[in-house]
């Protein structure tokens, strides 16, 4: 149970630290942010205003 524990807190750490990139050479590299969303379902109205000012301030900062 203590090995379980310490690899528990152990992969908490390594998280905390940096992101893990796993298959990295196969990761396509695409500048940008990128937000994914289901476009058919119901989604809440604060999530709706994000995207639509996240979508403003993409189009004035390529303007």
């Amino acid at each position: 149970m203590l090995h379980a524990v310490l690899a528990h807190e152990r992969v908490r750490l390594v998280l905390l630290m940096d992101r893990v990139l796993v298959l990295e050479p196969y990761a396509p590299s695409v500048p940008g942010r990128f937000l994914c969303f289901p476009r058919r379902a119901r989604i809440s109205p604060a999530l709706r205003a994000f995207v639509d000012v996240a979508r403003e301030v993409a189009a004035s900062a390529s303007a």
